[in-house]
């Protein structure tokens, strides 16, 4: 299942559950969103970090934010590294001269934000799950054949033509009478009764007084 632009669909509830179930079934769900800002605004914070644990394998295109890089390049990880730092220390005397050297242990990010920042177009960085490197690749544009055309104009189509679609529309949006209907209260009714029976006794009466 490919989901593009996941940011643009409404919340959908099922869709955690799918991400970490159905990969024992051979479910296989792909994701494409813009940047992480966008999951977090439509599932909170807790859901986004949930569907993004749920997603092994990870390819992070140039993010311009440098907010957004951090996170994308957090992604990737630490490595060590053995440092060997070298200090040289002069005395006043050349048997005070001396040479130091240290082995230091640090931390560094395997892919820095700046990088990813700096990324080009059709380049991402790519991270497997299992002991894989981590990985630039680039990708071909491969320019598609065009299969149809978006708008195709009939070549009979003109401004009469349009004209007679825009009444038409005019027709169609207009309320139609006969489909409205009249709820009378119960008030009224109850007039119209009374209304009805006082017409009866004066027609009544009437009729006696010809008689």
């Amino acid at each position: 299942m490919i989901l593009d632009e996941l940011a643009s669909l409404q919340q959908l509830p099922y869709f955690t559950q799918t991400l970490s179930e159905s990969r024992k079934f051979g479910g296989c769900v792909v994701v494409g969103i813009q940047n992480y800002a966008q999951l977090a605004k439509l599932y909170g914070h807790d859901g986004a970090r949930e569907i993004s644990s749920l997603l092994n394998t990870r390819f992070m295109f140039r993010q311009p934010d440098p907010e957004m890089a951090k996170w994308a390049a957090n992604n990737f990880g630490e490595t060590f590294l053995d440092e060997t730092r070298e200090g040289m220390s002069y005395g006043a005397n050349t048997i005070r001269d001396g040479v130091s050297m240290n082995r230091v242990e640090t931390r560094k990010q395997v892919v820095s934000y700046s990088e990813i920042m700096s990324l080009a177009n059709l380049f991402a960085y790519v991270r497997l799950p299992g002991q894989f490197p981590i990985t630039l690749v680039d990708f071909v544009y491969k320019k598609r054949k065009r299969v149809s055309v978006g708008f195709l104009q009939r070549e009979d189509f003109d401004e009469n033509s349009m004209k007679t679609v825009d009444t038409l529309i005019e027709k169609h949006e207009k309320p139609s009478v006969a489909m409205q209907t009249k709820v009378s209260s119960p008030t009224d009714k109850n007039e119209k009764k009374q209304e009805k029976t006082n017409q009866e006794i004066s027609a009544a009466e009437e009729f006696e007084f010809d008689v």
